[in-house]
C-alpha cells in the first residue's frame, strides 16, 4: 500500500493471508481477489482496502474445470462507468464476463471458450477493449466473443500467427507472458518467455505491422505516466534515455524482407535513411540479401547534421541558426550491395550521447543496365 509518500505491507484481508492471492482487479469501487488454485472470487466491502473479503464461487459456470487465473474490467466505452463489465478467465480458457456491482446483483453476460492462458497477465485494457493472450494468439474480446468457437482471423496476432503459436507451444509453461502497450510511440508489446533470453513481439498499433524486439530480457512491464519500464532478474530498467546505465547503447535494425517492387535481381546503388536526432552520430548501413539474416558488408558513415542551435543573447543576428533541438539528416549513400532479388535494410547506431529516431529509407536500384 502507498500513501503518497512511503510503501507499507499488507499481510491479510481478515484473516487470509495476501500470498494466497494471485490476481487484484478494482471493479465498481471494489477489490476483486482471485483465490490461488481455485474457483474463488473474493471481494470486498466497497471503497475498501482491508478488511475480510467474501467468497463467491465461480466452480457452477465453467464446464471445463481449472483454476482461476486472471481477471480484468472491460471498459466498453473507454472510461468508467454503468457499462463496465468483470472478465474473469481459467487455466482451461474459459472466459465469464458479468456486469453489475457485486454477485449479489451480477447479471451474467455470457460463458466463452477461447484457449488456454499464457500466464496470469493474460490480460489487457486497451482502449475501449479488452486483449487477452492465450495459446490461440492474442483476441480482443469485443470480437472474438462475437462467434461460439474460436475465430483465429480475430486474433490481434493473426499476421504473426505461426510465429506465435510456436512460442505459445515452447513456453506455454515459463512465466513472463505480457501484454503492455507503449501509446506515445505507439507500440503493442507482448513479452515472450524462452529458455534463453525473454524477447518481445512488436506491433506499430497505426499500421498493424509486427516486429521483434531483442535484448530486453524482461520478465514484467509496467508503465508510469509516459515511461516504459521492464523488470529483470536483478534491476528495474527505464526505457529511453541515451546510455545503457552509462555504456553505449547499440541498435540495430533488420527491415522486414522486400523485392522493391520489382521481383527480378537488381543492386542498391543509393540509399537515404532519414533520422531524427538531437546530436551527431556515426552509423553503419549495409544491405542483407536473400533472406540471409548474417549481417552484411556495410559501410560507417557520419550523420551530417546542422551545427548547434543558436543562443539568444549570444549568436549574431542573421547568421545563428534557429532550430530546436531535433535535426534530421536525410542524405543520400552509396552502400555494398550484390544482384539479389530481396533485400533488406541492416543499420546500427552504437552511442551514449544522444537520442536517435529512424524513420524509413528510399532506395534507388540498378538491374539490368538500368538506373
Amino acid at each position: 500500500q502507498y500513501d503518497g509518500a512511503a510503501w507499507s505491507s499488507i499481510a491479510a484481508f481478515g484473516g487470509t493471508a495476501t500470498s494466497e492471492y494471485n490476481a487484484i482487479e478494482t471493479y465498481r469501487q471494489r477489490y476483486f481477489l482471485i483465490r490461488k488454485n481455485s474457483l474463488y472470487l473474493e471481494y470486498l466491502a466497497a471503497n475498501a482496502i482491508t478488511g475480510a473479503a467474501t467468497q463467491y464461487n465461480l466452480g457452477s459456470y465453467f464446464r471445463r474445470g481449472g483454476y482461476l487465473v486472471g481477471l480484468a474490467t472491460w471498459t466498453i466505452d473507454g472510461g468508467a462507468g454503468p457499462d463496465d463489465h468483470l472478465a474473469v478467465c481459467t487455466s482451461n480458457g474459459e472466459i465469464v464476463i458479468f456486469s453489475g456491482p457485486d454477485p449479489a446483483v451480477w447479471s451474467l453476460r455470457g460463458v466463452y471458450y477461447l484457449g488456454r492462458p499464457l500466464g496470469n497477465r493474460c490480460f489487457f485494457k486497451y482502449g475501449g477493449d479488452l486483449l487477452y493472450a492465450c495459446e490461440a494468439g492474442i483476441f480482443p474480446l469485443s470480437r472474438a466473443l462475437l462467434t461460439a468457437s474460436i475465430d483465429r482471423t480475430q486474433a490481434g496476432s493473426q499476421k504473426i500467427q505461426s510465429l506465435y503459436s510456436a512460442a505459445a507451444a515452447s513456453g506455454a509453461a515459463l512465466d513472463g507472458w505480457q501484454i503492455m502497450a507503449q501509446p506515445d510511440i505507439p507500440l503493442l508489446i507482448a513479452n515472450i518467455p524462452s529458455t534463453g533470453m525473454n524477447y518481445q513481439y512488436v506491433m506499430h498499433a497505426q499500421t498493424g505491422a509486427w516486429s521483434v524486439f531483442s535484448g530486453w530480457d524482461a520478465n514484467c512491464f509496467a508503465r508510469l505516466g509516459n515511461i516504459l519500464y521492464y523488470g529483470d532478474a536483478s534491476k528495474v530498467v527505464a526505457v529511453g534515455g541515451v546510455s545503457d546505465f552509462g555504456a553505449n547503447i547499440t541498435g540495430t535494425i533488420l527491415s522486414a524482407w522486400s523485392n522493391m517492387g520489382y521481383p527480378r535481381n537488381k543492386m542498391a546503388k543509393l540509399v537515404r535513411p532519414y533520422f531524427s536526432s538531437n546530436g551527431a552520430f556515426t552509423y553503419t548501413i549495409g544491405i542483407a540479401q536473400n533472406f540471409n539474416i548474417l549481417p552484411p558488408a556495410t559501410s560507417e558513415v557520419p550523420a551530417a547534421l546542422a551545427g548547434a542551435a543558436a543562443i539568444w543573447g549570444t549568436s549574431l543576428w542573421g547568421t545563428g541558426v534557429w532550430t530546436a533541438g531535433t535535426q534530421f539528416q536525410t542524405d543520400w549513400r552509396t552502400v555494398p550491395d550484390i544482384y539479389s532479388q530481396w533485400k533488406a535494410l541492416y543499420i546500427q547506431v552504437i552511442t551514449n550521447q544522444v537520442t536517435i529516431d529512424y524513420l524509413g529509407t528510399d532506395a534507388r536500384f540498378q538491374s539490368g543496365g538500368d538506373f
